[in-house]
């Protein structure tokens, strides 16, 4: 979590997303050790994911920083334009198999979600990117 977290180059006041945020990790990370004053949301549409995410959370005192809501990462209510990182660690690749690698996924959500300008994103698609394991 920390690894992905801390290639995004996140910077104070940016808006940090990560779409499908599962138990929380990146976001918790990022959110203790990268940067601190940053703005943190994760969207999940698992409900028992969820949970875990909001205690995972909780038990790091990060309920104030780290916002979390249920969502489909193709159709979560983020403004257009309001998003400058996203994070995540898409749940397709290697460990399940897809032909595109995700890649249908990760378009859908930067050309349709929250993101717009290109120039301020930082995509890590996690640990199996970031070493290309």
């Amino acid at each position: 979590a920390w690894a992905v977290a801390s290639q995004a180059g996140i910077q104070p006041g940016w808006v940090v997303l990560d779409p499908m945020v599962g138990r929380g990790g990146i976001l918790i990370e990022a959110a203790l050790s990268v940067c601190p004053s940053a703005i943190y949301f994760g969207t999940d549409m698992d409900e028992r994911q969820l949970e875990g995410a909001t205690d995972n959370v909780a038990s790091a005192g990060l309920r104030e920083r780290v916002q979390l809501m249920h969502a489909d990462a193709t159709r979560h209510p983020m403004k257009s334009g309001s998003v400058d990182a996203i994070v995540t660690d898409l749940p397709f690749g290697k460990k399940h198999a897809r032909a595109d690698n995700g890649e249908i996924l990760t378009k859908k959500i930067i050309k349709d979600k929250g993101v717009q300008n290109q120039t301020k994103i930082h995509l890590h698609l996690g640990v199996a990117e970031l070493y290309q394991i």
